[in-house]
């Protein structure tokens, strides 16, 4: 039988990578990319790690705490990465198709500007609505 998904690829280090994945946010939600969001996770926790030092306890605690968090907690916690650390919205418009850096430079803005000022200020907005939301926004980004 075909494959209709393109497999699961890892990741390596900089902004190189082996493939280019169309709607790669679309693929990073399902549960089988969930080592490729894993690296990426921790990719964004190292590079906010270099750039801010004196955010050092608070890396080392949202480490700890991905490190057996749950597929849904990874989503919330890399779209709020993907929010302030340039070099994992680099790596993630270099990882999908060139058709789709509209797509990407308006999630990105409604990431910063909507969803994640609903998120922090919205007490009724669970993490899991978060990710929801975000992966619809993307959608019809």
């Amino acid at each position: 039988m075909p494959r209709t998904c393109p497999p699961p690829f890892k990741v390596k280090s900089a902004l190189t990578h082996e493939v280019k994945v169309h709607n790669i946010i679309l693929c990073l939600s399902h549960e089988s990319y969930r080592g490729v969001l894993h690296n990426l996770v921790r990719e964004a926790l190292h590079s906010i790690q270099t750039t801010f030092s004196h955010v050092d306890p608070d890396v080392d605690r949202l480490t700890n705490i991905v490190e057996g968090a749950s597929h849904t907690t990874l989503m919330v916690v890399f779209f709020l990465l993907l929010n302030v650390d340039q070099t994992l919205k680099n790596k993630i418009i270099s990882m999908d198709s060139e058709a789709n850096i509209g797509k990407n430079t308006r999630f990105l803005q409604d990431l910063r500007k909507v969803l994640a000022v609903n998120f922090f200020t919205d007490e009724t907005l669970t993490p899991a609505l978060f990710m929801d939301a975000c992966v619809d926004c993307y959608l019809i980004s």
